[in-house]
């Protein structure tokens, strides 16, 4: 029927273009619009419209997971940049009588506060963009934001765990051998 309809709306488009009714307007009956209803035109505008927005929010969760892709990679940069010194401090720890759990229970403790700090910052971040440069009312949602702290703090934990298991298996008075 919608079919049948454009065709019919598109001949007689291309009559008055083409001049095929001897120059003479085609006037046709309008109907009222019921509540509603929107027509042919109105159906393939929000058609359009839908999947616009859907490409548009396809792209922005692309963009946000290239985002948080990248923002692991560099977090696992940093932890293992900071390996070497790692190494040093669990020797050094060792030394001074400190179990493997105890020097694993520092590391953890240190990445997990890491990981809160840039959780919190990222937070305050976020409400001052939203209501300083995008001008939006900014509600603040408290279980988005702890999400937000626990990915943080998760995250950077694991990277960081990872990364110390290495320093606790080094031998200190090799370590520290080394280091003179």
């Amino acid at each position: 029927m919608q079919a049948v309809v454009l065709q019919q709306v598109v001949q007689i488009l291309s009559r008055r273009v083409s001049g095929g009714d001897g120059g003479k307007q085609i006037r046709t009956k309008r109907r009222p619009m019921r509540l509603g209803q929107a027509g042919i035109h109105g159906l393939e505008f929000r058609l359009k419209f839908g999947a616009e927005i859907s490409r548009r929010g396809q792209a922005t969760s692309l963009a946000a997971l290239a985002v948080l892709a990248t923002g692991f990679v560099v977090l696992i940069g940093a932890a293992a940049a900071g390996e070497r010194a790692r190494i040093f401090e669990a020797a050094v720890l060792k030394t001074l009588g400190a179990t493997r759990g105890q020097v694993l229970a520092s590391f953890a403790l240190r990445s997990a506060l890491m990981g809160a700090a840039a959780g919190l910052v990222a937070g305050l971040a976020a409400g001052a963009i939203l209501t300083q440069v995008m001008e939006l009312d900014y509600r603040f949602a408290a279980g988005s934001a702890l999400a937000v702290v626990a990915g943080g703090v998760g995250a950077t934990l694991a990277a960081g765990l990872v990364f110390a298991l290495r320093p606790l298996s080094v031998r200190p008075a090799c370590e520290l051998r080394a280091w003179e």
